[in-house]
């Protein structure tokens, strides 16, 4: 087997054009680019380490960094001798997939994107019956979960870390011929399906160690063809500390597990079908967005808040038995072929409404947030759109009739003419950042600076429980330097005073750019007076890298109250109780050290004697201002009135 050499990609710049419309959406970055010439089609593409890996023709396996130069095949393969690369799947900077060099059959492989990092894990069964790994799940940044064939002949949960003593057996499975599969990771926790027999089989839950696998519920198949089954993660999701997932059967099921065997139901029946029928659940909020369909409706956009009563159409787009969704949406694997995207607070899909034809629909949820977005081919044949992906702000579709964007405006949904950038071959394949890579059968593009917006502060945190308090800002995207503190005016609301530069200073949060804290180093404590607090970010001074400044100000809200533990904007008896609770020991703000000298002292009890049952009024006008109140608690009341002295002594007895 050789390794790569030289790239075979050449570049090509596509003709500028305008590729969004609308006022609010002018694409002015750089155009879309053909990165590389293949010589066979690109499948199996994903991001890993800041590296795009793809198998070519199934036979090669390739490396991107987006650049024509950087557009490399890692392993130059002969496909003569039966060379095959599937199921590439990212795990923290590496890649793990299922390969065959025509030696050892399907085996285990990982590549740090160097060809001399690209090796086979271990031949788990040697000769001429391979492993076959499947369903490859990344666990962390280090591991990944599979299905493969031991010596035995059994298809269990392997585990893997890349290398030959790393990778062992998770569980010897109860049933006669275990078919392990559809793996999902919360929590650190793996849940996975395997075939029933009338017995045994059904939904495990494993912490990967040894005794650590159970089956959390036995889902016995009625017909004795069908599997239960869940479909590549899109069958998947979580909603509150809770995970869902769907099994066909005789037909198709909604159902949830809180990693308990009591708390594994099902949830209720989403279709009358069990045959090409996905669901491809997805959450927005605290619901979840899917397909479903029954006999009176047929296939629909239904909801669900993770109960029987909470579950079903959210409108019947089509009225009657015919179904809005078409069916052509439910076949293949490929992630741009995915029907279901989340993009700002909606979902987008396909539906046909029985006028339009195919075209591109969105919701929030609700029926009257449940719309068309634009008619984009006038008629009943419509757009015939099959597919999304999600890059930056904008959601690519792929349709019948070639390719477009959307905003989730009609004016910033766009048909691509088929002569443009993006070929009618073309297949959406990945989102990496703020870039879009598609490919038609031997060739890889790449359009990107789709980021058309300015970050905007996301949340405020008031940290208040740390050594030194501080004010943590986490805007929307990471912003370039070029501000300083005087760009950050700090008021106190209560006051009317505007604190001075060098009372408190800005300072970056961890590497990825995204956040910012104001610290108080001008005030003895590290903590401002009392009062609720307004910092304002002036205009132009957060920047993306892209070059998108915020033309308005950013403003975020957060009130100090020494003394007040719970945070309620009194001091009362609850908060001499938590001092007293924790007197004479080293505690935090909520732990009753006021003053911050890391133990709860006389110091803080001379505090909450000073502002004992004070109140911090809410600033005025507060209804109208615009501001993030993550992490603030808001909730909670006055004790009953009482004089200090009264309770002192009972208190710190």
């Amino acid at each position: 087997m050789a390794r790569a050499g030289s790239s075979t990609g050449c570049a090509e710049s596509l003709e500028p054009r305008r590729l969004l419309s609308g006022e609010a959406l002018i694409h002015t970055g750089p155009q879309p680019v053909r990165i590389a010439v293949l010589p066979g089609e690109p499948r199996f593409l994903v991001e890993a380490g800041g590296s795009l890996y793809f198998s070519v023709d199934g036979s090669q396996l390739w490396k991107s960094d987006g650049t024509p130069d950087g557009t490399t095949p890692i392993l130059d393969v002969h496909p003569e001798l039966g060379w095959d690369i599937r199921f590439i799947t990212p795990v923290g900077n590496r890649v793990f997939f299922s390969g065959n060099d025509g030696q050892h059959g399907y085996e285990l492989w990982v590549s740090d994107g160097s060809p001399d990092g690209t090796r086979m894990v271990t031949d788990l069964n040697p000769g001429i019956n391979p492993a076959d790994p499947q369903w490859l799940t990344a666990v962390d940044d280090q591991r990944v979960i599979f299905t493969a064939t031991g010596l035995d002949g059994r298809r269990d949960p392997w585990i893997s870390d890349g290398t030959p003593v790393g990778t062992t057996r998770v569980v010897d499975l109860p049933e006669a011929n275990p078919q392990a599969r559809d793996y999902f990771v919360h929590n650190g926790v793996v849940y996975f399906l395997s075939n029933p027999t009338q017995t045994t089989g059904g939904l495990y839950r494993s912490d990967l160690t040894p005794g650590g696998t159970v089956l959390l519920r036995s889902i016995v198949d009625r017909i004795g063809t069908q599997s239960p089954i869940s479909l590549a993660g899109h069958e998947w999701t979580v909603l509150g500390d809770r995970v869902f997932f769907c099994v066909r059967q005789v037909q198709t099921t909604l159902w949830t597990t809180d990693g308990s065997t009591e708390g594994t139901q099902p949830v209720a029946v989403i279709s009358p079908s069990n045959l090409d029928f996905r669901s491809y659940l997805t959450r927005l909020g605290d619901r979840l967005v899917f397909v479903g369909q029954d006999a009176t409706r047929g296939r629909e956009i239904w909801s669900s808040d993770g109960t029987p009563q909470g579950t079903g159409p959210i409108l019947d787009i089509r009225p009657g038995p015919d179904s809005a969704l078409p069916a052509a949406l439910f076949v293949g694997d490929d992630p741009g072929w995915w029907p279901i995207r989340l993009l700002g607070g909606r979902v987008y899909f396909a539906a046909n409404d029985g006028t339009t034809g195919e075209e591109l629909w969105s919701t929030d949820g609700t029926v009257d947030g449940t719309r068309l977005v634009s008619d984009l081919t006038p008629g009943p044949e419509g757009t015939g759109v099959m597919g999304m992906t999600v890059a930056g702000e904008v959601a690519y579709y792929r349709a019948g009739v070639g390719a477009g964007f959307t905003d989730g405006t009609p004016p910033g949904t766009e048909a691509i003419p088929t002569t443009a950038a993006i070929p009618r071959d073309a297949y959406l394949r990945v989102a990496y950042g703020n870039a879009l890579f598609y490919s038609s059968p031997a060739a890889l593009f790449r359009l990107d600076n789709l980021d058309i917006t300015a970050p905007v502060m996301a949340s405020l945190n008031y940290r208040y429980d740390d050594p030194n308090p501080s004010v943590l800002m986490t805007f929307s995207e990471p912003i370039v330097d070029g501000f300083d503190t005087a760009d950050f005016v700090v008021e106190n609301r209560n006051s009317g005073h505007v604190l001075a530069p060098g009372q408190y200073e800005v300072s970056r949060v961890g590497d990825s750019g995204e956040r910012l804290q104001l610290l108080f180093s001008g005030f003895a404590r590290g903590a401002p007076p009392d009062g609720n607090y307004r910092v304002t970010i002036r205009p132009g001074v957060l920047e993306d890298r892209h070059g998108n400044a915020s033309v308005n100000a950013s403003t975020g809200e957060w009130f100090v109250l020494a003394g007040d533990a719970d945070r309620n904007r009194s001091v009362t008896i609850a908060d001499l109780a938590t001092l007293a609770g924790r007197y004479n020991l080293p505690g935090t703000f909520s732990q009753g050290d006021f003053d911050y000298s890391g133990l709860v002292d006389i110091g803080d009890l001379a505090i909450v004697a000073s502002k004992y049952n004070s109140t911090l009024p809410w600033p005025p006008a507060r209804a109208s201002i615009s501001w993030t109140r993550a992490g603030i608690a808001l909730a909670g009341g006055e004790g009953a009135p009482r004089k200090t002295h009264d309770v002192l002594a009972e208190l710190l007895r």
